[in-house]
Formats: C-alpha cells, structure tokens, sequence
C-alpha cells in the first residue's frame, strides 16, 4: 500500500453528475479489478514515499484562500464555500468526509502571524522545550507564542491533533484513500468530544482506534463578537451508533481494511508516510478571539 490516496473520492459537483454518467463512468471498484497485464506497475519502479504525499482534509471557513481565491489564483476551487472540506492534493470539495481513524499525533504547530507574512514553521513535540518556555511566557497558559528576533508580532504556537485516516465512499464500505486531518483552535473541543465517546462506548478501551467508522460533516457557530465560523461534527459513518458502525475482524470486507489501516498506522509511525505541506486554514477573525481557544 503507497504512502498516498488510493482513489480520490466523489466531490459535491460529480455527486451530481453521477447518474447522467452512470452507465459510462469508470469507478474505483472497476479500477482495483482492471489487468493491466505485463504493463502492471510500470512506471513506478523509482517512486517511493518521499516521491508521494498524503493530502490535508481541511474544513474552509470565511476567509480561507480557496473561498476568497478568484478564478486562474493557484487556490482557486469552483465551488469552494466555508463550511465545505477541501483536500488539498486533489483540490475536490467535500460536504462531508467518512474515514477511518489510523494514528493520532498530538504536537505543538509553529506558524508565522499572517500579518508577518504567514507560513508554517515547525511542528514541536509536547514536552520540548519551545512548548515549556512557550507556556512559561503565557498569561493564560493556552494562548501560546514564540518570539522571532527582528519580527514585531511573536510566530503563534497551536496546540494541534493531527488524525492520519482512511477515506471511505459514501457507503462506509470501502477504503478509496488516505489523509490527514488537522485539529486546532476552535476544533480541538469537539475532536476531544468525538476521541471520548469512542473510548467510552463499551469495551472501547480494547478496541482498536481504527476499527472505528465515522462521518466528519460541520456545523456553522458563532464567538463572543457574533462572528460566524465552522467547527467539525462527528457521527458513524454507517448505523446509528459507533457500535454499529465498528468494523468486524469476522467480516472479510471489514478485515480488509482494517489489514489496510494497520498498515497505514504503521507507516505513519515508522515515518514512511508523510504528509503533504500543510498551509494556513485561513480560520477567520473567531479564531483570534478567547473564546477560541
């Protein structure tokens, strides 16, 4: 299995369009099963995962790039609007993701003011000593900063999650690629709601994190100031409760992907799958506000 997506999934605009190309359309189940004969794999003899990256699934709000962007701009999506999922390899839009949750990294971001110019710097473990001379220097011990010699506004520090997943189809029955989705500021609070009802539901402390299907979609909300923004909702992907929506080792099609997220897991682990650049989410003015964080 490559360190990058299988198949991208369905977007909004060829959801659409699907049943007027039905009878023509190729899908990825039809893909996996083609035979390419003595031609398979040709090609790719020299790609490796450093050659490969795994896309960013990331929630647009107001003023992200790909929603102010106008038509020719490089961030430009047809379609882009907040609330919507973009995936930043593929540039497909999404009104809502399922996936299978792999390995969680929980570190500290570094990022450049976008009034200093803006920019992903460096990401920093917990315990490392940019994040315990960061919370030193805090009034409130939440809201985080590094100083940058020659720079006015200090680089902001966010407490992030970064959840490697499986992406499934619209089904919840099939594993069509691989992402990361990124958790800071305004939607850390209900990552951390999502990650508890998973533990908590029974026996959910033997249950491997990737037996778990959910669908992410949003929800519109608003900070001190009535400004509006989106955070992340969290339901199963398939049924009505997680229990349902667990994936069965008794189940061949369930143990299949659960042998695909094990593997991912370990790639991401061993550092064999990386992930694409990640760029600012362009969150808005709610995620400068107290309330935020």
């Amino acid at each position: 299995m490559s360190a990058a997506f299988l198949y991208p999934p369905a977007t909004m605009a060829t959801r659409k369009k699907t049943t007027a190309v039905a009878k023509t359309a190729t899908t990825s189940t039809d893909l996996a099963t083609l035979d390419y004969g003595q031609h398979a794999g040709q090609g790719w003899e020299d790609v490796n995962a450093d050659d490969l990256s795994i896309p960013f699934i990331n929630l647009l709000q107001a003023l992200s790039p790909e929603v102010n962007a106008e038509e020719g701009d490089v961030e430009f999506v047809e379609g882009a609007k907040a609330g919507a999922f973009v995936n930043t390899v593929t540039r497909e839009l999404h009104e809502d993701v399922s996936f299978v949750p792999c390995h969680l990294d929980h570190c500290f971001v570094e990022w450049v003011p976008r009034k200093e110019g803006g920019g992903f710097v460096a990401r920093h473990e917990i315990d490392s000593d940019v994040v315990r001379d960061a919370k030193a220097r805090s009034e409130d011990g939440i809201r985080l900063t590094v100083p940058v010699e020659g720079q006015k506004i200090p680089n902001d520090l966010l407490n992030t999650y970064y959840l490697y997943c499986l992406i499934l189809d619209e089904d919840g029955e099939q594993a069509t690629g691989m992402a990361v989705i990124s958790f800071n500021i305004t939607k850390v609070k209900p990552f951390k709601q999502f990650l508890t009802r998973l533990r908590t539901i029974r026996g959910g402390a033997k249950i491997p994190l990737f037996a778990h299907r959910a669908r992410m979609s949003s929800a519109r909300t608003k900070n001190a100031a009535g400004e509006s923004y989106y955070i992340p909702t969290f339901a199963p992907a398939v049924g009505s409760t997680y229990q349902d929506s667990l994936l069965l080792p008794t189940n061949e099609a369930h143990a299949d992907i659960l042998a695909q997220a094990s593997e991912f897991a370990e790639q991401v682990r061993s550092g064999a799958a990386k992930p694409a650049e990640e760029k600012p989410q362009g969150s808005g003015k709610a995620d400068v506000e107290d309330d935020a964080f």
